[in-house]
């Protein structure tokens, strides 16, 4: 019995080696800041959730995931070669806003929202819009494009919380989700506000965020494959 637990054990440590990909790809880069790590980073987190997506026959559901991360991905690279360009960082937040579109999409179609929490969070994010974003954003169009994207970042943290999927896979799908908002959150204070205030943490969480996602995708489709979607009782 004993070496059968210890068997199990190493075994369900072992389905999460893949995500040291990523995680050395993160450190490189926050080492050298060179962008073949940050490409690195999201492509190996898409790489090894279409792989368990693929062998467990999950498209419909956590491959909605994988195009999360490619427009991440593609965002990405647009906040990279920006070189001071407004137009080039309004197109990085379109593209994370489809991102975060795609997770309310799978969160929706696996759980449902919490409209208390939305608007907990909403007021906590407008007050902040209002009070610090706005005064310090001339262009209009810029001006809608971050409140758009502040109401799909708090759409996206309340729907993570309604995942009903087993207790571990949402809390990691939900911490995931509260670091990207959290990231976006630190470049908006240094964006708009030209403050430094935590900007360290901005590169982590980001890729934490993403870590996340993908261990919150292995756990669940690996703990029981017959039964991956199945809705924890209420």
């Amino acid at each position: 019995m004993y070496i059968c637990k210890k068997y199990q054990s190493t075994m369900s440590i072992k389905k999460y080696l893949p995500l040291l990909f990523p995680v050395a790809f993160m450190i490189c880069y926050i080492i050298t800041h060179r962008y073949l790590y940050d490409f690195l980073t999201t492509f190996s987190c898409a790489v090894i959730v279409s792989v368990l997506v693929v062998r467990h026959k999950t498209v419909v559901n956590w491959g909605i995931i994988v195009l999360a991360f490619l427009f991440s991905l593609a965002g990405d690279r647009m906040l990279f070669t920006r070189a001071g360009s407004e137009i080039r960082f309004m197109y990085g937040i379109a593209l994370f806003f489809a991102a975060h579109l795609f997770y309310i999409f799978f969160c929706l179609k696996n759980g449902r929202w919490s409209i208390r929490f939305f608007c907990l969070l909403l007021v906590c994010y407008m007050a902040y819009f209002f009070i610090a974003l706005m005064p310090n954003i001339s262009n209009g169009i810029l001006l809608t494009a971050v409140c758009l994207y502040i109401l799909v970042s708090c759409f996206s943290v309340a729907a993570a919380w309604g995942l009903s999927l087993d207790k571990a896979t949402q809390m990691l799908f939900f911490i995931g989700i509260v670091c990207l908002v959290f990231s976006d959150t630190l470049i908006s204070i240094r964006e708009f506000l030209h403050q430094q205030l935590l900007y360290t943490l901005m590169l982590p969480t980001y890729y934490a965020s993403q870590i996340l996602v993908s261990a919150a995708c292995i756990y669940s489709l690996t703990r029981n494959p017959g039964n991956n979607f199945s809705m924890k009782g209420k």
